[in-house]
């Protein structure tokens, strides 16, 4: 016979996975703590004692002993199973979710749903109708990147020609070709002109006089001081 620990770690397990067993079956509360045999949903402790109003039987994860028989019946079904069937034709904008603490609102919430079976379809979906909320969001976020993929490879577009002022302002302009210095009198006379070096002499050297022109460089003479 299977020991009651065991059956409880089971129900512990049931009760972190799937995401939706993480929270209430019918209202917003997380960490639910209780479990509806009738419908095998965990429940908060304000929805548990509602359920109990209308006759169903309701057990504590931890305080109420369990058979093998509902450990596994529970870990076949389950919060996300149950609102496939008793959510299949449910709307948010047709009656919100109820938060526990407006007990009145969980109580008519909780009536709909399992006594009218306002929402109840034998054939439900594929999706339960917030399934089908989180998949539309996730296929507009994939449409979303890969346009901004798209973007990012395509070609970028050709600059317009500059039709205004501020256009032709901010084009970047043009360097226009550097023509050559045109040499000086002084460089004719000293060197380019009778062949000499083509190295520009340095920009600390001065100016030689007239006088050194007629007696060395233009004479042919030495090019020591």
């Amino acid at each position: 016979e299977t020991s009651s620990q065991s059956l409880v770690d089971r129900l512990r397990a049931i009760q972190r996975q799937p995401q939706a067993n993480r929270r209430c079956a019918d209202c917003t509360e997380r960490g639910p703590t209780y479990i509806c045999i009738d419908f095998q949903t965990l429940l908060c402790q304000t929805c548990s004692g509602i359920h109990r109003e209308f006759g169903h039987r309701v057990k504590s994860i931890s305080l109420s002993a369990w058979t093998e028989g509902e450990v596994k019946a529970l870990e076949e079904g389950g919060n996300d199973r149950a609102a496939k069937l008793w959510l299949a034709k449910w709307s948010p904008q047709e009656f919100e979710e109820p938060q526990n603490s407006d007990e009145d609102r969980v109580r008519k919430f909780i009536k709909q749903k399992y006594k009218e079976k306002r929402w109840w379809s034998e054939h439900p979906p594929v999706a339960s109708a917030a399934a089908s909320v989180a998949s539309g969001a996730a296929v507009a976020a994939d449409a979303g990147v890969a346009a901004s993929a798209g973007a990012a490879v395509a070609a970028p577009a050709a600059r317009p020609a500059s039709n205004t002022f501020a256009d032709l302002l901010s084009s970047p302009m043009e360097e226009p070709p550097i023509s050559a210095p045109v040499p000086v009198a002084g460089d004719l006379l000293g060197g380019d002109l009778l062949g000499g070096s083509d190295k520009a002499q340095p920009s600390s050297t001065s100016a030689a006089p007239a006088g050194d022109l007629l007696g060395g460089d233009l004479l042919g003479g030495s090019d020591e001081a």
